[in-house]
């Protein structure tokens, strides 16, 4: 891009608006699949949380067992993500130089390439995963809390099989 602040500035912000872009279609495509997880995790155990309604829990408790869920979730899973993220980037960049190190000695310019950790990425990573699954656990939480106590112990509306004449 040279010296130019123009074209500088395009660039940037042309590659934020695609990071934008794709990081919303992969959160919300997380937060299907994760909220689905958490569904059925609080679907196998309705009757438990009947039982527990029936004793004098709240919708507030019942929600609540399922966002602690999913925090236990966020506080194993994202430091491992970035852990595994920053090892697989760490190999790939050096398997780049490797191969690039042939080019380099053929050519009178050298391209190498340097792992950086961006602090700035991992928090806005940290964030935006905690902001998934609080999300994922937060609809399925709202449910299990909404059924009535009697309504879960019995099983009603897990399952809804509708009779069709033949």
């Amino acid at each position: 891009l040279g010296e130019s602040h123009y074209y500088t500035s395009m660039y940037n912000e042309m590659l934020l608006g695609l990071g934008a872009v794709f990081s919303t279609i992969i959160i919300a495509a997380s937060v299907i699949v994760m909220s689905n997880s958490f569904r059925v995790s609080a679907g196998e155990r309705i009757r438990q949380f009947g039982i527990l309604k029936s004793v004098g829990a709240t919708k507030r408790q019942i929600s609540h067992i399922i966002m602690y869920e999913g925090l236990l979730l966020a506080v194993a899973a994202i430091p491992a993500g970035i852990a595994l993220g920053l090892l697989v980037n760490f190999i790939g960049i050096q398997i780049m130089d490797d191969l690039l190190a042939a080019a380099n000695r053929r050519n009178t310019f050298q391209i190498n390439f340097d792992f950086v950790v961006a602090w700035q990425a991992i928090t806005i990573s940290i964030i935006l995963s905690f902001v998934t699954v609080w999300l994922s656990a937060w609809i399925p939480a709202g449910k299990a809390a909404k059924m009535a106590a009697i309504d879960a112990i019995r099983g009603k509306n897990e399952v809804e099989i509708k009779a069709k004449n033949v």
